[in-house]
C-alpha cells in the first residue's frame, strides 16, 4: 500500500485504537486478522475497514464466512482439515462449509467476477473437484446415526404408536428416497427391490431394530406380538433434551440415590455424546495440571476419556484458562452439551423420587448455566464486580439472603473489614502499587482520617502527613496544588 494513499492514513489512525498488538502492526500495511479470540471492538473495526475497501487482505477463521456478510473478490481456503470435537480428531471441511466460504467471492452486486482457491492434499483433490462440479449426491445419515432417537421423538409426539406406523413414517424420510435411488449403498440387494418396490420389509426391519434398541434402553415399551410402542418417562425426557438413548441407558445403569458430586460428575462424563473424545499424548501434561486445579476430585485415570470430560466441565464452570487449541475446542464441545445433559440428569432423578440426588443434579445444572459453583458468591455472575471484592465477601461466609438486610455502612464494613482490611489499608496498598504518596489537609473530619492512616504499620513510606485547617490558603500551600481542587472538596 502506498505511503501517501488515503487508506494508509485511515488505517494508521485506526490502528492506534486497536487492543490486539498483532492487528495494530498489520493494519497500516493493508492486512488484517479476524477470529473469536479478539475483542468485539477490534472485530467490528476489521469488518468495517474490509467492507469499505481499506483492508485489502483479511485472514480469518471459518466462522467469518458464516456469521458476517463480507463479500470479497478472491477467497482462498488454506487447508481443508479442521478439528472436530464430536469426532475426536481432524476431519475434512463439509461441502456446506466450502460452498459457503467460496460463495463470498464475486457477489453480483459488488463484483463482476470472483475467484475461489482451495489448497488441499492430493488425496482430496478429486473430492473437491466433484464438489465444485456438483457431482456428489447428498446421502442420508439417518440409518447409521440417530434413527432410534428420531423414532423415540416421534413416539413421544404421538406420530408413531406401532411398528407399522414407524415403517410408514420412514416412507416420508430422505432415507427412503436414497434407498430407492441407491439401494446397494444402504444394504438393499436388487432382488429384494424387485420383490418389494416400496421396500416395506426393509423399513419394518429398520423400525424393529430401532424399537429393540429403545426398549433395551428403557425409553419405550415394545410389544413384539402386537407391535405397539409406548413412551416411558425416560423416553420423554430424552426427547425433550435431545439426549441419545445410549446416554439414557448409561445413566440408568450408574445412577444411585446415595451418590455424591464426585460420582454424579463421573456419570455425566459417561454420556455417549462424548464417546469420540480421546486423550491425546500432546495434551496429557496440561490435562494433568488441570486435574490438580479443578475443585472436585476426579477418580479416573489420566488416559481415561471420562477424566478428560470431567476435568473440562469443571474447568468451564471454574473459568480456568486452557493453553492447548484442541483442548479448548473440546471444552467448548463439552460446554455446548453440558446444559441439556445436566438438566436431563436432574429430571431423571426427580422422576425416580431421589430428592437428595435431584437437588445435587439441579445444583450442577445451575452451576453449568451460570459458570459458578454453589459454594461461591452469586456476585461472580456479574462482570462489573471486581474479583478481589468477590473474594473478600466469599471469605466472610455470609449467607446470600442476609445481603438484602445490610445497610450501606454494614456492606462496606463487610467488604473492607474493620481491622486489617480497612479502607485505609486498601488506600495504602493502592498507593504502594502505583508508587504514589498521600498528603491530607482536613477540616470537617478533624484529623480522624490522618490518625487512622498513621496508626497502620508501614504507612510512613507513602503517607506524607496530615494537618487540620479550615483555611483554603493553608490547605493549598501544604498540599502544593491549585485552589480549584481545594475549594471543590469539603475535606481536601
Amino acid at each position: 500500500m502506498r505511503e501517501s494513499s488515503a487508506s494508509r492514513e485511515i488505517l494508521q489512525a485506526e490502528a492506534e485504537t486497536c487492543k490486539d498488538a498483532a492487528l495494530r502492526d498489520l493494519l497500516p500495511c493493508g492486512f488484517a486478522i479476524h477470529h473469536a479470540g479478539m475483542a468485539r471492538a477490534d472485530r467490528a473495526l476489521v469488518e468495517d475497514l474490509f467492507a469499505d475497501g481499506h483492508v485489502q487482505v483479511l485472514c480469518s477463521t471459518a466462522t467469518l464466512a458464516w456469521g458476517v456478510n463480507l463479500p470479497a473478490h478472491t477467497v482462498i481456503i488454506k487447508g481443508t482439515q479442521v478439528y472436530s470435537p464430536e469426532l475426536g480428531g481432524w476431519t475434512e471441511l463439509s461441502p456446506l462449509d466450502v460452498g459457503q466460504m467460496l460463495g463470498r467471492a464475486g457477489r453480483p452486486q459488488f463484483d463482476s467476477q470472483g475467484e475461489g482457491v482451495i489448497i488441499t492434499g492430493h488425496a482430496q483433490l478429486q473430492f473437491y473437484l466433484s464438489l465444485i462440479n456438483s457431482q456428489l449426491p447428498v446421502e442420508s445419515q439417518l440409518a447409521s446415526s440417530r434413527l432410534a432417537d428420531a423414532v423415540n421423538a416421534e413416539v413421544v409426539l404421538g406420530t408413531i404408536s406401532s411398528l407399522s406406523d414407524a415403517a410408514a413414517w420412514l416412507g416420508y424420510t430422505y432415507l427412503f428416497v436414497r434407498m430407492l435411488c441407491a439401494p446397494a449403498l444402504y444394504g438393499v440387494d436388487p432382488a429384494s427391490l424387485e420383490r418389494d418396490p416400496r421396500l416395506l420389509a426393509r423399513r419394518l426391519d429398520l423400525a424393529h431394530s430401532a424399537a429393540l434398541a429403545l426398549d433395551r434402553a428403557g425409553l419405550l415399551r415394545y410389544d413384539r406380538a402386537s407391535g405397539s410402542l409406548h413412551a416411558t418417562d425416560a423416553g420423554r425426557i430424552a426427547a425433550h433434551y435431545y439426549v441419545s438413548h445410549q446416554s439414557i441407558a448409561a445413566y440408568a445403569s450408574h445412577l444411585r440415590p446415595s451418590m455424591g458430586d464426585i460420582e454424579l460428575l463421573r456419570v455425566f462424563s459417561l454420556s455417549s455424546e462424548f464417546s469420540r473424545l480421546v486423550v491425546r499424548d500432546e495434551e496429557k501434561v496440561e490435562l494433568a495440571k488441570l486435574l490438580e486445579r479443578v475443585p472436585i476430585p476426579v477418580k479416573e485415570r489420566l488416559d481415561d476419556p471420562a477424566a478428560k470430560v470431567n476435568a473440562l466441565l469443571q474447568a468451564y464452570v471454574s473459568r480456568l484458562r486452557l493453553e492447548g487449541l484442541a483442548l479448548g475446542a473440546d471444552m467448548q464441545y463439552v460446554r455446548d452439551s453440558a446444559g441439556r445433559l445436566t438438566r436431563c440428569l436432574f429430571e431423571l432423578c426427580l422422576r425416580r423420587g431421589w430428592a437428595r440426588l435431584a437437588a445435587a443434579a439441579l445444583q450442577l445444572a445451575k452451576s453449568v448455566g451460570r459458570r459458578a459453583w454453589g459454594c461461591q458468591s452469586p456476585l461472580r455472575q456479574f462482570r462489573g464486580v471486581l474479583p478481589d471484592v468477590v473474594a473478600r465477601l466469599e471469605r466472610k461466609d455470609v449467607p446470600w439472603e442476609r445481603y438484602h438486610d445490610l445497610s450501606p455502612a454494614e456492606l462496606g464494613e463487610l467488604v473492607f473489614g474493620a481491622d486489617d482490611e480497612s479502607i485505609e489499608s486498601v488506600v495504602l496498598d493502592l498507593l504502594r502499587s502505583k508508587g504514589w504518596s498521600l498528603g491530607l489537609a482536613e477540616s470537617v473530619t478533624g484529623g480522624l482520617v490522618g490518625a487512622r492512616i498513621t496508626g497502620i504499620s508501614g504507612a510512613s513510606s507513602v503517607f506524607r502527613g496530615s494537618i487540620v485547617s479550615y483555611a483554603t490558603e493553608v490547605k493549598r500551600s501544604v498540599l502544593g496544588v491549585s485552589e480549584g481542587p481545594v475549594v471543590s472538596e469539603s475535606a481536601a
